[in-house]
């Protein structure tokens, strides 16, 4: 199945972002560098796609490809999480403890609204969350990311 141009556009935007970031090769005597990605399902990794969607696929599970054997993707994301379940269910401190050398963080898609205990405030929890995220990564010398959430399909009729 073809790309949608949103995903083109996304696939892009995170590649050029981590252009500036990341170096382009190591030498042997530099460690690999490792890039965690925690999230939702836009960001997931499916080993199991169900029948009636075979290509369902987060971006992070096709990040790895636009990297050399220098580059580790350790793709923590997990389908229907949030900024706040991602940590009451201890995803997050068993993802910080790997320490990577970078973290990206896409959250927001799970947190709107009408999704139950996931769901964040915008103004207060979510940013909370994020900054949690940023300042317990940077304490173990991970460098946060954060990645624009994918937007929500929204049909009419």
């Amino acid at each position: 199945m073809k790309p949608s141009l949103m995903q083109v556009r996304i696939t892009y935007t995170i590649l050029l972002s981590c252009l500036f970031f990341f170096p382009a090769t190591t030498s042997a005597n530099e460690p690999q560098i490792q890039i965690l990605l925690i999230g939702d399902s836009t960001v997931a990794t499916y080993t199991k796609r169900p029948k009636d969607r075979p290509d369902l696929t987060g971006w992070g599970q096709v990040f790895g490809e636009f990297f050399n054997a220098d580059v580790t993707i350790l793709n923590r994301a997990a389908s229907g999480r949030s900024s706040k379940s991602f940590i009451k269910e201890g995803r997050w401190k068993k993802a910080v403890a790997e320490k990577a050398n970078y973290l990206l963080i896409q959250f927001g898609h799970n947190d709107c609204p009408g999704k139950g205990d996931r769901t964040t405030d915008p103004a207060t929890d979510y940013q909370e969350y994020l900054r949690k995220y940023i300042d317990e990564a940077r304490a173990v010398n991970i460098k946060p990311i954060l990645i624009t959430p994918v937007t929500r399909r929204r049909f009419k009729n």
